[in-house]
């Protein structure tokens, strides 16, 4: 009768383990999409030494991702200006931001999801940047 009794713990202790792994795990899913509107909140730059840090910026400059591959921004993605000045768009896959409106063809851009915000990362010979918060 104590090894059925322990059988049963065992097997609810498995279950219980499964449950909130396949839970965490699912959240984890949700909190790391970049399916959403973001706001400019942050840019970076570096003098060249490595000394750069993210800088706050006043601006109502959006980048939206849209599930289908594609960009819409009520500003410039072909520099890192905050300015709000026309409407930009681009597409995307799981790490690159590629717009053909700019000067260069095939402008491409970096991004990275880290600590619930998102980094744009431009091609710039020094390390330049602008961080994103998600909007609700």
């Amino acid at each position: 009768m104590k090894k059925i009794t322990n059988l049963k713990h065992s097997i609810l202790l498995i279950l219980a383990i499964l449950l909130v792994s396949n839970f965490s795990s699912c959240k984890k899913a949700e909190n790391t999409t970049v399916v959403n509107k973001w706001k400019l909140i942050e840019q970076y730059s570096d003098p060249g030494d490595g000394s750069g840090d993210f800088n706050p910026v006043e601006s109502s400059k959006t980048i939206e991702f849209l599930d289908n591959g594609t960009i819409v921004s009520n500003g410039s993605l072909c520099s890192m200006s905050y300015d709000v000045d026309g409407h930009s768009t681009a597409t995307y896959n799981d790490s690159t931001i590629i717009t053909n409106n700019c000067d260069y063809e095939n402008f491409t851009i970096y991004y990275q999801l880290k600590d619930n915000n998102l980094i744009l990362w431009y091609p710039c010979i020094e390390g330049c940047a602008q961080k994103y918060q998600k909007l609700d």
